[in-house]
């Protein structure tokens, strides 16, 4: 039987960690790199840093079942527009 992998995201003003569990609740992977708010530090930046932390949970898995993005700075549907690109583009740059 194979693994399901949950990735979650949790981006702010100050911070980005990013954590993966398997489905026996055990995190195998959790790191912590800088902010995520596009209102603060730029499209390209926050695209830089999902990417960056999506590369390295790739070397413990391939397949990610389910995944949660919290990312700061949505509120308006314009912002929200704007960081399903971010994330859009970090996934499909990760590999």
């Amino acid at each position: 039987m194979s693994k399901h992998y949950l990735l979650a995201v949790d981006g702010g003003a100050t911070k980005t960690t990013i954590a993966l569990q398997d489905d026996s609740g055990k995190i195998i992977f959790e790191t912590t790199a800088s902010s995520s708010n596009y209102q603060t530090v730029g499209i390209a930046q926050v695209t830089n840093v999902l990417t960056d932390l999506l590369k390295q949970v790739v070397n413990y898995t391939p397949t990610i079942n389910s995944a949660v993005f919290a990312i700061a700075g949505i509120d308006t549907p314009y912002d929200l527009r704007c960081v399903k690109a971010i994330v859009d583009a970090s996934v499909s740059s990760s590999g």
